[in-house]
């Protein structure tokens, strides 16, 4: 038994002449990106083996250097198998029991699968990981009831922060700042004094100015929230600030840099 993962396509929603990659394989779910708790999740059944079919040449890059959590990976074109296998899109993060199938197909939606294409859908597949850190912690630690560090990382005593939440390497939380779940700080993120964070990804490198409130929004990489700023609903990314509508998506994030996209759908 082996595995698939159709690890990208084109974007359909950019013009033919403009299109690149569709890559969320890279999307950061608890500061790991979504190709490895698909790999997890592969291992979990059974399945040491994976064939990656890609058109995005950073995730070749990622796993070079980091864990394939012990699946042999192999890039290839799906049409090499030969034999039943378990199949799963990019854009789709496993959080149940994969099922081995009788045929090549794809695991049932409905059995602990959730599809990411909007940035909603990003949100939502983040507090799904953070609520099974209990069960399964990621090689976090577990420093306070409900929040998980990679250490080093530095939280003020006189900070407030309410699980389930995950804090980066090098992340620093302030004197004053509540940190309310589910809600993942990426590594050397910063949130400064007296600030709030809420249901929201602050991707790594991102600073939350002092007094800022942040809730249900996507903080790209780098990206600084100004003193007393208030961001609600909305995707932060360069030097734009999108609102978080429906169909709003979250494109992809790459470990090379600040490549978190987020429009909707009816940007050209």
């Amino acid at each position: 038994m082996k595995a698939v993962i159709i690890a990208a396509g084109q974007d359909p929603h950019q013009h033919p002449q403009q299109q690149r990659p569709f890559c969320p394989s890279l999307l950061l779910l608890a500061n790991m990106p979504l190709i490895r708790h698909q790999l997890r999740a592969i291992r979990k059944a059974g399945i040491t083996e994976a064939i990656i079919s890609f058109r995005c040449p950073e995730i070749a890059d990622y796993l070079r250097h980091h864990s394939s959590e012990g699946v042999s990976v192999v890039f290839d074109r799906p049409t090499a198998v030969r034999e039943p296998a378990v199949v799963l899109r990019a854009d789709v993060l496993p959080y149940g029991d994969l099922v081995e199938p009788a045929g090549s197909r794809a695991p049932d939606a409905d059995g602990g699968m959730a599809t990411i294409r909007t940035a909603d859908d990003y949100l939502a597949a983040s507090a799904t990981v953070l609520g099974q850190l209990a069960t399964d912690p990621l090689d976090l630690s577990e420093v306070m009831d409900g929040v998980w560090t990679d250490w080093p990382a530095f939280i003020d005593p006189t900070a407030a922060i309410t699980g389930p939440v995950v804090l980066g390497r090098n992340c620093s939380i302030a004197a004053g700042a509540t940190i309310i779940g589910p809600c993942v700080l990426g590594p050397a993120a910063m949130v400064c004094r007296n600030a709030m964070v809420r249901n929201s990804i602050v991707l790594p490198g991102a600073a939350i100015g002092a007094n800022a409130r942040v809730t249900s929004s996507i903080i790209s990489e780098c990206f600084t929230i100004g003193p007393g700023a208030v961001f609600g609903r909305c995707i932060a990314m360069g030097e734009d600030t999108l609102p978080l509508e429906p169909g709003s998506l979250a494109v992809e994030h790459s470990p090379r840099g600040r490549a978190f996209a987020g429009r909707t759908r009816n940007d050209e």
